[in-house]
C-alpha cells in the first residue's frame, strides 16, 4: 500500500483541513475536521457544502464562536490559523489558499497565499493566528481580505457560493523523484489583482442580489477597517491582550 504522506506528483495525498475557535488550544477544544485528498502538484479547491448556512447563519457549529478559524495540515506539517467568520465584527474571509511546501517528497511546511489582492488596502487586515489565539508574527503572508457578513447574506440569498469555507491548494518543492511541483505558480498572489477583483465582481454581477436585497448598491462587499472598527472605537477589539 503506498504511503500518501510520501508526495509523488500525479498521486493523491491527503490534506485536512480543521475548524475550531480561535482561542488558546492548549487550554482545550472542540473541533470538526475534514479531510480530502487532492492530487499532488493539481491546482485544487475543497468546499464545504452548505457551510456558510450552517456555520454562519445557522451557527451549527457554535462552540467556535465568536472567532471560527480553520488550519490546514498534511503529513507532519501544519499551517497557522486563520479566520473564516468573526462574528463580533460580522466579517467572513473567504479566500484562503493553502500552499504545501515539499523537498524530495517529504512536506516540510504549510503557509496561506497573500489574501490581499481581492480588495483595495483600506479593506485588508491581519488574519494569521497562533495556537495560542494571538496574531502571529511569521515571515509569510499574513493578511486577508474580508467580506461584510451583510454581504454575504445577499449573495448566499442570491444562490452564491462565494462565502462558504472553501480551501485552495498549491504544491511547490519537489517530489519524491525529484520532479518540481509547479501549481503553485496558480495561486492566486500571481495574478495581477485589478484581474481577480474583476473576475469576483463579475461573479456577483450575474447573482440576483438586487431582487433579494433592495439596498445591494448601499453595500460595500469589502468594507474598509476604519468603517468596520468605527463602532467599536472605545473597545479593545483583541480579547487575548495580555498586560
Amino acid at each position: 500500500e503506498t504511503d500518501d504522506s510520501i508526495v509523488h506528483r500525479g498521486s493523491r495525498t491527503t490534506v485536512c483541513l480543521t475548524v475550531g475557535p480561535g482561542t488558546n488550544w492548549a487550554e482545550g477544544v472542540e473541533y470538526t475536521r475534514y479531510v480530502f485528498r487532492p492530487t499532488a502538484d493539481e491546482y485544487s479547491v475543497y468546499r464545504v457544502p452548505n457551510s456558510f448556512q450552517d456555520f454562519v447563519v445557522d451557527e451549527q457549529k457554535d462552540f467556535v464562536l465568536p472567532y471560527m478559524s480553520i488550519f490546514a495540515a498534511s503529513g507532519e506539517a501544519l499551517s497557522f490559523f486563520r479566520r473564516y467568520y468573526d462574528k463580533d465584527l460580522g466579517l467572513i474571509y473567504p479566500f484562503l489558499t493553502a500552499i504545501i511546501d515539499v523537498k524530495d517528497g517529504v512536506i516540510t511546511g504549510i503557509s496561506f497565499d497573500d489574501a490581499c489582492i481581492f480588495c483595495d488596502s483600506k479593506s485588508c487586515s491581519e488574519n494569521t493566528y497562533g495556537f495560542d489565539g494571538e496574531l502571529a508574527d511569521v515571515q509569510q503572508p499574513t493578511k486577508g481580505c474580508a467580506l461584510s457578513k451583510v454581504a454575504c447574506d445577499a449573495i448566499h440569498l442570491s444562490g452564491g457560493t462565494q462565502c462558504d469555507l472553501q480551501l485552495y491548494v498549491v504544491w511547490t518543492g519537489t517530489d519524491d523523484d525529484g520532479n518540481v511541483l509547479s501549481s503553485a505558480d496558480s495561486r492566486f498572489s500571481n495574478f495581477e489583482p485589478k484581474q481577480l477583483q474583476n473576475r469576483f465582481y463579475d461573479q456577483l454581477a450575474k447573482l440576483d442580489i438586487r431582487d433579494k436585497i433592495p439596498t445591494w448598491d448601499d453595500i460595500n462587499p469589502f468594507p474598509s477597517w476604519e468603517d468596520i472598527t468605527a463602532p467599536f472605537d472605545n473597545i479593545d477589539l483583541n480579547p487575548f491582550d495580555r498586560e
